[in-house]
């Protein structure tokens, strides 16, 4: 006993060599361990979220690209698919048909035009406000309206897509209807509106000004009271009350623009009957299951994981021979210390249960410091990956 206290006064001594030494295991310990979960938890909220998603139906091209556009809402969809396909699989009674409409943003967060089904087939529920109701209205994700500072009956504009499109989209003041209770989803990092709304914001549909009450728009009236409006009549960016009733659409229903829907089918048989009717040639469109595709895009991360766990495994045997080598360097610098003991009449078996209970507390602490640092960090994974899934996934 009297040895062990030794040891641990000689460590409470040279702290600062004690103190970097079980830093440096604790970093060995934490880091893998760390790294591992991080890929565990994004792996297996990767699949959950494609499980939870039957079926996308988009523009024929990269199946990766359509995916994470329709879950995760990333990437800038290059051509679009018309409503009609939802109309097509709505018809056909196979399956819900919830359309996507993924092209802006407000607040540098996705504005997903979407059905009231959607939040339903999610699971989302509000923590604040009401639900939409009116074109206009939007409601936000957690971490959206955490971060730009929003609740119900504030408002919110759209980012400007193009300053030099003159003729195309407008930016677009939304009401904030309401906020959706977290999710730890990319669910929650965006801007749901209608689809009507969305497709106000393409430029697709707009309202005018009663152009007869406001002379400054008027060029030319006539004597049966027709009035010829100037080019200073442009589409409202605000929808209000008053003017909602002028917003109208220039082209048919079947016509406008979806970027991806979501199929979610009433049985197995239902499914493997709307997959077929996507397999002949001329389709427009393309069908596709989530969760192939998100399992063939973890297989290739798992292959690429292996090499950095062997990395891993190379730099922790470096790593700890590197710390034999400085326990073998601080023994030669104590050489002045062991003659001094032995002197006092210390022998040989004294000053290796001496040492050894010195490396031994170092190795322990370091250990546990590491572990308890390496269950902190798993602890904040799932929100971490949740944030990440939103923002890179």
């Amino acid at each position: 006993m009297t040895v062990f206290r030794l040891a641990l006064r000689s460590l409470t001594y040279h702290w600062p060599r004690s103190m970097i030494l079980m830093v440096a295991i604790a970093l060995m310990v934490a880091m893998p361990v760390a790294l591992n979960g991080l890929l565990i938890e994004f792996e297996s909220q990767w699949l959950a979220r494609a499980r939870a998603t039957p079926l996308v139906i988009g523009p024929k091209g990269s199946e990766l690209d359509l995916v994470l556009h329709t879950l995760y809402f990333k990437g800038q969809a290059a051509e679009e698919i018309s409503l009609a396909e939802a109309h097509r699989v709505r018809d056909s009674g196979y399956a819900l048909a919830i359309p996507l409409h993924v092209r802006y943003t407000a607040g540098d967060f996705p504005v997903v035009g979407t059905s009231p089904d959607y939040f339903g087939f999610r699971g989302l529920e509000l923590a604040a406000g009401a639900p939409l109701l009116v074109i206009g209205d939007c409601v936000l994700g957690a971490v959206a309206a955490q971060t730009l500072g929003l609740e119900p009956g504030d408002t919110l504009v759209t980012d400007t897509a193009n300053l030099f499109d003159l003729a195309g989209a407008k930016p677009l003041q939304l009401n904030v209807r309401g906020v959706l209770a977290p999710a730890r989803t990319a669910d929650d990092e965006a801007v749901f509106v209608d689809t009507k709304t969305a497709w106000i914001i393409d430029g697709i549909g707009h309202g005018h000004e009663d152009v007869a009450r406001n002379e400054a728009l008027v060029l030319d009236r006539d004597a049966t009271g027709n009035v010829t409006a100037n080019a200073a009549v442009v589409p409202y960016t605000v929808i209000t009350d008053e003017n909602r009733g002028t917003f109208h659409f220039h082209a048919e229903p079947e016509a406008l623009p979806i970027t991806a829907l979501i199929a979610v089918p009433k049985s197995e048989k239902a499914e493997a009957l709307l997959r077929g009717r996507y397999l002949g040639k001329g389709q427009s469109a393309q069908i596709v299951v989530p969760l192939r595709v998100v399992e063939e895009t973890m297989a290739l991360i798992l292959r690429a994981k292996r090499l950095f766990d062997a990395n891993v495994a190379f730099v922790t045997l470096s790593g700890l021979l590197f710390l034999v080598l400085i326990g073998l360097l601080s023994l030669r610098l104590r050489a002045a210390e062991r003659r001094t003991m032995v002197a006092l009449g210390a022998s040989r078996w004294t000053l290796a249960r001496l040492y050894g209970y010195e490396y031994a507390m170092i190795l322990a602490c370091g250990l546990l410091t590491g572990w308890g640092f390496a269950m902190a960090l798993r602890n904040l994974i799932p929100g971490a990956v949740a944030l990440l899934a939103g923002g890179a996934a």
